[in-house]
């Protein structure tokens, strides 16, 4: 601290008041510093705190944050699709909002150019194993591929005669005679079949001899006896003895002259 004196000049004479004593600014200190130290999660409820673990020069602070209250279930959202929109609800809810997806229609496109495809493959021409094939396209534009078939392999040599069935028996331990070996080949009598499906019925026959004469029937009961009477003017009447109606009666007079020439002069 330095000492200044102050003086008044007042008339002629200077007057002198006293000394003033006054501080003058010391030298910049070290600046502080400021750090977080650890983060701690408080119960629910608690309130938030801050504590200094350093110094007032070199602060270290510590938080304590409390967390959230647990919060209320929240409503599930459930979906649908029509085809065209979007449904949505919330759970228990029974109308859906529906919001249209389908957007407008594309243009057309302009149509494609029309496809190459095959028309025929034909065999077109054979050189030893080796088989050309023509493609003819549907534009007639024309392509060929070959193929190579294999070459018919050498005839093997002849193999040796094998065994008959009776040798390989004999060789088997077999010894009986060739015959008494084929004799016991016949199985045991098997069981009877079962009943096949009838036959469909063949074509007649041919029209056999003529049978003998057959005995002689019984003899019949006696037919109604019809009498015919002629009246005199030759009209024709019937009785009958079996009581039944009798044929109508007949003009035979008129029948014959119905069936001569005509004649001039000729009486009946």
């Amino acid at each position: 601290m330095s000492d200044i004196n102050i003086k008044i000049n007042a008339s002629s004479a200077p007057i002198q008041i006293g000394t003033v004593g006054m501080r003058m600014p010391g030298a910049n200190g070290a600046p502080a510093t400021i750090s977080v130290g650890t983060t701690t999660t408080g119960e629910a409820g608690t309130l938030a705190g801050v504590t200094n673990s350093g110094t007032n020069s070199n602060a270290v602070f510590n938080f304590v944050i409390p967390r959230g209250r647990d919060g209320t279930n929240g409503s599930g959202l459930e979906y649908t699709w029509n085809g065209t929109s979007l449904g949505v609800r919330i759970s228990g809810e029974t109308e859906y909002s529906y919001a249209n997806l389908q957007g407008a229609s594309g243009i057309s496109g302009s149509d494609g150019v029309d496809g190459n495809s095959i028309s025929t493959i034909l065999l077109t021409a054979t050189s030893a194993n080796i088989d050309t094939y023509t493609i003819t396209f549907t534009n007639g534009s024309k392509t060929t591929f070959t193929v190579t078939n294999g070459i018919d392999g050498k005839d093997g040599a002849s193999g040796q005669n094998g065994l008959s069935a009776y040798e390989i028996a004999s060789n088997a331990g077999y010894s009986g005679t060739e015959s008494e070996w084929i004799g016991s080949l016949k199985g045991a009598k098997g069981d009877k079949g079962d009943t096949g499906i009838p036959g469909t019925d063949g074509s007649d026959g041919a029209v056999g001899p003529q049978g003998e004469p057959g005995i002689q029937g019984i003899t019949g009961q006696d037919g109604t006896t019809f009498i015919p009477n002629i009246s005199a003017s030759g009209i024709i009447s019937w009785t009958n003895n079996g009581g039944i109606t009798n044929p109508a009666d007949v003009d035979i007079v008129s029948a014959v002259i119905a069936a001569l020439p005509s004649a001039v002069g000729v009486n009946f």
